[in-house]
């Protein structure tokens, strides 16, 4: 026993070569801003939180897991409009259009935390409007109003 005692665990050292490389170079994180929303890709349908919403500058993204494991994305050129539209009371659907009709089939409900994904796709250059007046949409309205 005296013989192990100075020596590494079999898992290695926890120093820098381990750390998160996204931390020390900004560069190497992800483009992509992931929220869990339910996702509609045609027929199908992964429930909030197995379906996934992607935001970049580069495009949008998406993404139905088990069972269907479906993705559906396009380019930031391509995508006209994004548009914003109630459900019911605190769900939010957003719709896309785009060019080449890649995301012509899909659309994500947002219930939970639909001011922050709005304010994702704004700071990524992304016009979001409200499907029924055609304006732009800055603040989503509150669930409820204080009397």
């Amino acid at each position: 026993m005296a013989d192990n005692a100075g020596s590494a665990s079999p898992q290695g050292p926890r120093g820098p070569a381990f750390r998160d490389a996204s931390a020390e170079n900004p560069a190497a994180a992800s483009p992509w801003r992931s929220f869990a929303v339910e996702a509609h890709a045609g027929r199908k349908i992964a429930g909030w939180p197995l379906g996934r919403f992607d935001v970049g500058a580069g495009g949008l993204r998406v993404r139905l897991g088990f069972p269907w494991f479906v993705t559906r994305s396009a380019g930031k050129d391509a995508i006209t409009v994004v548009s914003v539209t109630r459900v019911v009371t605190g769900v939010w659907c957003v719709r896309f259009e785009d060019s080449g009709q890649r995301l012509a089939d899909a659309h994500v409900h947002l219930p939970v935390r639909a001011q922050r994904i709005i304010d994702q796709l704004r700071q990524c250059g992304y016009a979001v409007t409200d499907k029924k007046t055609g304006q732009p949409v800055v603040r989503l309205p509150q669930r409820w109003h204080a009397a």
